[in-house]
């Protein structure tokens, strides 16, 4: 089908020319320019020249974003009131200029094409000449202020963008940071041609079509942080295979720039909206156990009690959670979502009476027991992956208790969210210990830590004291090398292999109460 999709939308392209260039592609290029090692250290500066605007745009519009945020401004503008000021101040900011008065997708099609070489040929567009890029079949570097107004321009679409950003109406960002980097490029070739007068400094012609496109890619990829895929999109966009090359040479400086500096618009407004995403964690080793964030104390609908409609419906209205665990006696057996159980009750209440028992079968169709589960003990690494590859939101925490012979027995549970908090404050994870960092057996001390020394090349010994609980994974080596025997000390502060143990001898005294929230 997708096939087929693709088939008909292409047939229509071609036959009704939507994108009004003639072309199935928005910003397709026909000329083909011969490029001079040189050109190659230009993209590159470009491309760093992208990555600083790209950077610069991320953290303004991060800063006006978390200002709107604040009650204080959203008491006095409404998202309707923001985006209609907004509107207006677009239309008058891009009125008086020619290059923003026209749609984004226009201008970047004329930045985007050439100058014909042959002296007295006539402009190849309407809009290159109304805007002023070519005069006579070249392209026109300092006549009628075109570095002026094509600064301006970009400065324009810059301000404008950072402000619509965040707001409560779709606002783009892909086609005006095309905008704002071709204009830079082109900016870039107008003043290298200038000083290239006579061929003094570049023994080749410079194409201001072509720096305009570099100059895209560049601050999209400042902006964006995007590689291959911006790559693949510039691609498509133009329909220039010829300069796939300075595409990636760009967007690879503008990364390298702007990671230097922030982070990218998306991971940005993620961690702003304070949506639940978990980044890699390449330098952080956990050595903590689920059972050390578990959230203990969850309210839980039993079906050995018995419970009536009315019970069920009286603990829903009683809690804001968006879903409860289901148990039988101790027995764990799933979760249910807050809205698939009231619309359950609702219809059960049509057939029956509000004191009349609901049963596990009846609940079984909303029942999700399919939900993620790990064992106390479990590494808090093993939940990293978990909330990292397949994306869930809870990891329920079963084991057993003394005297029964039930495995699934919920404990705990852990959010994503809370997860999140604890990774972010530093509650878990630590960083990995460097190679200078060398367990000795006078490091073994008898209080239950481990001391660690550095012994860096010209730097004296520092120590710092870590929990011996924290340094399970290299518990072993260190007591092999001090010939001592860590049963008692790892009793003291961690289970044992089994879950009977875990539930013994590990305080879950000051856990807070945690199911997800709803948010108010």
């Amino acid at each position: 089908m997708a096939f087929v999709a693709s088939v008909v939308a292409t047939l229509l392209l071609s036959v009704s020319n939507l994108t009004g260039t003639g072309h199935l592609t928005l910003y397709s290029v026909t000329y083909t320019v011969t490029l001079h090692p040189s050109d190659y250290a230009m993209f590159a500066l470009l491309g760093a020249a992208g990555g600083l605007v790209g950077a610069l745009f991320n953290a303004l519009n991060i800063r006006w974003c978390a200002f709107k945020a604040k009650p204080g401004f959203r008491r006095w503008v409404g998202p309707v009131q923001e985006a209609s000021l907004l509107a207006f101040i677009t239309l008058i900011s891009s009125w008086p200029l020619s290059l923003t008065r026209y749609l984004n997708a226009q201008t970047i099609h004329a930045l985007f094409d050439t100058c014909s070489n042959e002296p007295g040929e006539t402009v190849r567009s309407r809009l290159q000449g109304e805007f002023g890029l070519c005069t006579d079949g070249y392209s026109n570097s300092f006549g009628n202020g075109l570095l002026t107004s094509l600064g301006v321009a970009a400065a324009i679409r810059f301000c404008q963008t950072v402000l619509t950003i965040g707001t409560a109406c779709p606002a783009g960002l892909f086609v005006p940071s095309l905008f704002i980097g071709a204009c830079l490029g082109r900016c870039l070739a107008l003043g290298l041609k200038a000083l290239n007068a006579g061929g003094r400094l570049f023994p080749h012609k410079i194409d201001p079509g072509v720096y305009s496109m570099v100059g895209a890619a560049s601050v999209l990829g400042g902006v964006s942080r995007m590689t291959i895929s911006l790559v693949v999109i510039m691609l498509e966009l133009t329909g220039g295979l010829d300069y796939i090359v300075p595409f990636m040479i760009s967007v690879l400086m503008a990364k390298a720039v702007g990671d230097s500096l922030n982070e990218g618009i998306y991971d940005l407004q993620i961690v702003l909206k304070g949506y639940p995403f978990l980044h890699e964690e390449l330098d952080v080793t956990f050595t903590e156990r689920c059972y050390d964030i578990m959230e203990t104390g969850l309210v839980k609908l039993n079906m050995s009690l018995r419970p009536r409609l009315q019970d069920i419906r009286v603990m829903v209205r009683a809690f804001t959670f968006r879903g409860f665990p289901i148990v039988d006696g101790e027995l764990f057996v799933g979760y249910v979502r807050r809205s698939a159980l009231e619309d359950l009750l609702t219809r059960m209440e049509l057939v029956r009476g509000q004191n009349e028992v609901v049963s596990l079968e009846d609940l079984l169709p909303v029942i999700d027991s399919t939900v993620i589960r790990m064992v106390p003990h479990a590494p808090l690494t093993q939940a990293h992956q978990v909330f990292k590859q397949l994306g869930c939101q809870r990891i329920f925490v079963v084991g057993s208790f003394p005297g029964t012979g039930q495995q699934d027995v919920l404990q705990g549970i852990i959010t994503k969210k809370n997860y999140l908090k604890f990774l972010q404050d530093g509650t878990v994870g630590h960083r990995r210990i460097p190679d200078e960092l060398r367990l000795t057996s006078s490091h073994f001390e008898t209080n239950g830590n481990l001391r660690f020394s550095y012994d860096g090349p010209q730097q004296e010994s520092t120590a710092s004291h870590i929990r011996l609980g924290e340094l399970f994974s290299v518990l072993d080596a260190a007591a092999e090398a001090a010939g001592e025997n860590r049963t008692e000390d790892q009793q003291s502060w961690a289970p044992s292999a089994s879950d009977d143990e875990a539930v013994k001898t590990h305080d879950m005294n000051g856990l807070s109460t945690a199911l997800d929230r709803e948010q108010p």
